[in-house]
Order: C-alpha cells, then structure tokens, then sequence
C-alpha cells in the first residue's frame, strides 16, 4: 500500500488555516494540527511546560496548572527575542511529536494535511513536504479577524500578525494559494480544486 504524501497547510495568522484545513479533511484528507501539538508539549506537568516557566518565569502558570496562553502571548508577539525563546523550546518539541503523529497515520490515508501556521518560521524543512498549500486573505480582513477569534484590541491583532513572515514571502514558496478573501462557496471550490491537484499528485507518487 502506497504511503500518503504530507501537504503543509499555512498562511498567515486570521487568513482562515482552519476553515480550510476542515474543507480538506470533508473531502478525505487526515489533519494533523500543529496548534494543537503546541499545546500538547506544553500539557500539566510536562518538560516543556516546565521550561517555559522556568525561562518566563511562574506568572504565566494559571492556578490550573495550564500554561496561560493569553498573558504569555501579549509578552512574547511584541517582542521578538522573547518570541525566539519561546519557539526556541515549542518548536523541537512539536517536530518530534509531529512525526510520532505521522507515524500513527492510518492505514490507507492518502493526502496527510499538517496544518502550520508557523510553517517557514519554524525549523521544519518545508522542502520535505510535498506541497505547500497557502491560506490567503487581505491584512484588514486578517485583522478582523484576529480581534473577533481572540477578542483583542485591533493593535495587538496587528502586532500578532506582523510577527509572522508577510503572505507576499509565503505565497512565493506555494504550490498551491487559496483565497479566502471572499464567499465561503468561493473559498470550497478553491479548496476542492486543489485537493483533487493533491490526489493526482499522490497517483504520481503511488505508481
């Protein structure tokens, strides 16, 4: 049985990752969410929880003992040295976790979709993919939504988003763009369109 290829989905923060990558898994691919691996290595009790504490220090631990996101977030994405210590301790771990979640794939799946906001900022090889989809969507409409999904000020919205490498640098390394500047019908066919391009791809690779 032929192995499925592994497609990076990304964009930037508020273009609509997630409305797509749900579009994608509708229509038969298997999701691994790097949002959600991040909060799995920084779980209660875990190593990572710990060092993130350890180098931020224990304000940002909730009486929960869950990290609190939200504070942690207001420090790190206006400041980027603190944002590259961060990633520096997530991203190894979420690399790791990732391919254990790879290998756990099931039996038959075609079109594996690993959903990555962070996908050229982080320290995955992008070039071991074999496509690279991208989310598209207008800086005002990003920011909208942002302020809606996170219920911040617009000013933190744009700061979140320019923290992240702009959709000019990323469309350029895209084998695929989708735009979800418009209709939610638009944006289905869109990604329709280029699931069925991802299955002729896996074809070329199973023969």
């Amino acid at each position: 049985m032929s192995t499925p290829i592994v497609v990076g989905l990304t964009g930037t923060i508020g273009s609509g990752k997630s409305t797509v990558a749900r579009m994608l898994e509708s229509e038969g691919a298997y999701l691994i969410d790097a949002d959600l691996l991040a909060r799995e290595v920084v779980a209660p009790k875990s190593a990572g929880l710990a060092e993130v504490i350890a180098t931020f220090g224990p304000q940002y631990l909730s009486s929960d003992g869950t990290l609190d996101r939200k504070k942690l977030g207001q420090v790190v994405f206006g400041d980027p040295g603190m944002r590259k210590k961060l990633e520096t301790i997530l991203h190894p771990r979420i690399r790791s976790l990732f391919k254990s979640k790879l290998e756990a794939v099931p039996a038959g799946t075609r079109i594996v979709v690993y959903v990555v906001p962070l996908l050229f900022e982080s320290d995955l090889d992008y070039r071991e993919l074999s496509a690279i989809v991208v989310v598209a969507a207008s800086r005002e409409q990003c920011i909208s939504r942002i302020v809606q999904r996170d219920q911040c000020t617009a000013e933190l919205a744009a700061q979140k988003l320019d923290s992240q490498i702009g959709i000019e640098q990323k469309t350029e390394h895209a084998d695929f763009v989708i735009d979800n500047s418009r209709s939610l019908a638009e944006t289905r066919a869109a990604a329709q369109k280029v699931y069925t391009q991802l299955m002729k791809l896996w074809e070329m690779r199973a023969r």
